[in-house]
C-alpha cells in the first residue's frame, strides 16, 4: 500500500540515519491538496447530513453501507480501517470453518481474507469523517 502511494506520489519515505530500521512517512504536496480536497468535500457534506432528521440520516447511513459494501466486493472501494480493528468485529463469531469471523454490523459472516478488508463506518449515525 505504502509503494503504492509513493509512486503515485502522494507520499515520500525518508529513512532514519540513526536507526536504518525506522523509516519517517511523509504527505508530498500532491498528497496534502488531496487531502484538503476530500476533507472540505468530506466537511460539508457531514454539515448537510447532520441537518436531515435522525430517521432520514439512518436510512442514508444504511444505505451508504450498503453501497460502499458491493462497491468494496468488486474491488472499487477500499477505505481506511481493516475489519479486524472495528468495534463491529467478532472474531471467531462466524458460523462456519469458511466464514469464521462475524461482522456485527451488516450481520454477515466473514472469510480470514474479508476480515483484513478496509471500512470506515459511523454507529448509529453518519460520520464521513474518520474521526
Amino acid at each position: 500500500m505504502v509503494d503504492s502511494l509513493v509512486e503515485k506520489g502522494l507520499v515520500k519515505r525518508e529513512r532514519s540515519q540513526a536507526d536504518r530500521r525506522k523509516v519517517k512517512l511523509e504527505l508530498t504536496e500532491k498528497g496534502e491538496s488531496i487531502t484538503d480536497n476530500v476533507n472540505e468535500i468530506s466537511y460539508t457534506l457531514q454539515e448537510l447530513v447532520e441537518g436531515f432528521e435522525e430517521e432520514r440520516q439512518n436510512e442514508l447511513s444504511h444505505n451508504l453501507v450498503d453501497i460502499a459494501g458491493k462497491l468494496q466486493r468488486q474491488g472499487h472501494l477500499s477505505t481506511a480501517l481493516t475489519c479486524q480493528y472495528c468495534r463491529f468485529f467478532e472474531r471467531n463469531g462466524g458460523s462456519s470453518d469458511e466464514r469464521p469471523h462475524y461482522c456485527k454490523l451488516t450481520g454477515e459472516d466473514l472469510t480470514e481474507e474479508e476480515s483484513y478488508s478496509e471500512w470506515v463506518h459511523g454507529e448509529g449515525k453518519i460520520d464521513l469523517m474518520a474521526r
